[in-house]
Parts: structure tokens; sequence; C-alpha cells
């Protein structure tokens, strides 16, 4: 059971070779707006930045393990070990979590007693960290949903108990690929039971080098051996999805849009989503210019930025802000009479190049509620 004072949540940060971004990683963690957080870093050696990264976070981490791994899933089991937290997810060393996310997961723990796995919506990232579509086909799940149509929780954005992952033996140390889909099988067959958040909790990168973008004959052997094991129809669905997405896809491009409408009405999959915290909030800048993107999931209807130090213009999606205050503060405020359709925002900030460096303090945003952003 989660303990109904302010539990502790483990998080491990699995790490190989991620220096340039483990950064981004680490910060998006330590920026949590709850306060009882335990972050695990477990590098298999890495011979990139890794190491004087770790050395510069070490003293706000609660360990920090560098040391020859099985890999990933064995990772995450050291890490478990080693973690004291009554809640746990992990992370990994290119990917991020919203300010927010631990907060409102920990929240929907305490509410949801029966519980054992919450998870939320997630964004996709590019390289740089700029917003670039969200995963669409999270939905709420069932044991024979999971095992024979795949899975529709995003990892990054899935956290926990301790006492389910303890019950069903922990991570399967010989997947590399599934050992995610894999856990959340054994969870919901063992009676537990998996709740759908509808909040963007986590961004995961995408490009050519993750691991999962990379994986492709292996991974597919491992989808659809995972694929097998749980499934209760003769047809391994989520292997064929997957085999069509990676292998067909590509080279039949009029093919994906009436192919993505079948797989939508086969399992059910939509977008349907609330709020999102700002990736980069809180940035600093010394330049002239800085420019934060983030997604949306719903429809905004305005958005007020504060601003620490001087501030010449901004501007939303290209739309220039009436900027208000004096140099050691500024307000910038957008307001438009009905809700605007945006996937991704974009603004631009612009400062005189003299005086002491720009922070954003605060992103206010001004949201439909009822108005999600259409497929």
């Amino acid at each position: 059971m989660v303990s109904s004072t302010q539990p502790t949540v483990s998080l491990v940060v699995p790490s190989y070779q991620k220096g340039p971004y483990l950064r981004a990683a680490l910060d998006s963690l330590l920026a949590q707006t709850y306060p009882h957080v335990g972050i695990l870093v477990q590098d298999s050696e890495s011979t990139d930045e890794t190491r004087t990264i770790l050395d510069a976070y070490r003293s706000r981490l609660s360990h920090v393990a560098i040391e020859k791994d099985e890999g990933q899933s064995d990772a995450l089991q050291r890490g478990y070990a080693r973690a004291r937290g009554e809640i746990l997810g992990w992370l990994n060393a290119d990917d991020l979590l919203m300010p927010n996310a631990i907060e409102s997961v920990v929240a929907h723990f305490l509410t949801e007693p029966k519980a054992d796995v919450v998870y939320g919506h997630c964004a996709f990232v590019d390289a740089e960290g700029a917003f670039v579509d969200y995963y669409h086909d999270i939905q709420p799940v069932t044991a024979e949903r999971l095992g024979n149509l795949g899975t529709f929780i995003y990892q990054p954005s899935a956290f926990f108990r301790r006492s389910a992952l303890e019950r069903v033996g922990g991570l399967a140390r010989d997947l590399h690929y599934t050992m995610d889909w894999d856990l959340w099988c054994r969870i919901a067959r063992s009676g537990g039971e998996l709740r759908m958040v509808d909040e963007v909790w986590a961004a995961a990168r995408i490009y050519p080098d993750t691991k999962s973008a990379s994986g492709g004959g292996e991974r597919l052997r491992e989808i659809y051996r995972t694929n097998c094991r749980y499934k209760t129809t003769w047809i391994p669905r989520a292997a064929l999805g997957y085999l069509y997405g990676a292998k067909v896809r590509p080279y039949c491009e009029w093919l994906n849009r009436p192919m993505a409408t079948v797989w939508r009405l086969w399992t059910g999959s939509s977008v349907s989503g609330a709020v999102v915290e700002g990736i980069r909030t809180g940035c600093r800048f010394a330049g002239s210019r800085a420019r934060i993107r983030f997604p949306l999931y719903r429809c905004l209807r305005g958005l007020e930025v504060e601003v620490s130090g001087p501030l010449r213009s901004a501007s939303l999606n290209g739309e220039t802000g009436k900027v208000e205050g004096h140099d050691r503060a500024r307000t910038v405020r957008w307001q438009w009479p009905s809700a605007r359709s945006t996937q991704a925002v974009e603004l631009v900030l612009e400062r005189e190049e003299a005086g002491a460096v720009s922070r954003v303090t605060r992103l206010g945003l001004d949201l439909a509620p009822n108005q999600p952003l259409s497929d």
C-alpha cells in the first residue's frame, strides 16, 4: 500500500551513451513540484560525457551506479533493489518528465487505492526538445487488450507500486525492447488494475539512434514473442501491426491513412487529452532571443508569460503580445474571443543585449476545457 502521507517516489534512469540528452532528463526530474522524489542513475560504463555530467549532479541524486549490466531490464532491477520508494517508475536518459508529473501521479495513487499502475499521455519531441506529436494510441486497457493488441501505455508516462512489481517477480531480464509491455501484461493478469489519467506526464525523444528506432529484426522478434505469450486469439495482431509500420508503411505512403483508420477502429485508440505543462519553462537566456516550444492537448484561449529582467518584445506563433511592466519584471498576454486549435506553441522572447540574464518565471495557459484538439 502507498502511505497516505506523502509517499516516496523512486525513479531509475538507465543510461548508456546518452550524454547529449542526460542533463535535460535529470533537470526534468529535479524540477518536479513533488518534494519526495529519489533519483537513481544506472549507467552501463558510458564512454561519452556521461561521467562528467553525473559528477556534476551526484550531490542531488539519491544514487549513482556506474557498472556493467546485462541490458536495460537488468539495470532497472539493480536500481529498484537500491530504491526506497513505494511508487516506482523509470525515465530513459533521453526522455523528459513534465514538471507536475510526479505530484499528479502521487495524487492519483492516493485517491485510487486499488490501482497498481497509473499512466498518462506522452508527447514526442525531437533531438532538440521541440514538440513533434503525441502518442495517439493511449487508452484504458484490460489484460486481454494488452495481450492481443499491444501496449496502449507509453512507458515514460507510466508509474507503478513497488508491491505490484514484487508480486509479479520484477522485470524480465531477458527482454530488451518489450520489458514494459511484458510488465503491464503480468500485472494485469495477476489481477492488478491499470488506470489511465487524462494528463500529459512525459515527453519521449524520437530520433534515428533511439533503441526502439534501431531495434530492427531483434525488436520485431521480441514483440512477436511477447505477443504470443499473452494473446488469446490465434492472430498475433500486435506483431503484425509493428511489422506493417516498420517494413511496409515507409514504402506505401498511399496506404498509411486508411490503414491508420482501420487500426484505430480495430483497437479503439483515440486522442482525448488534457492540458500540458511547458517542457522548457524556467529557461534562462542571456542573448537577444529565446525560443520555447511545447505541445498542447486542448484548444488555447490565451497565454500569459512573466519574465524577470529586460524584455523588448514577445510573439506567440508569430503573433506579437503586449508587453507590460518594468525592466526587472515584464508580463506579456495573449487573449482571443474564441479558442484556437494549435498542436504546438512557439513562444519567442526578444530582449536588449545589455543587462542581466532574463528568466521565464511563469507560463499561464488558458485552455478550452471541452475542446480537445482533433486528429
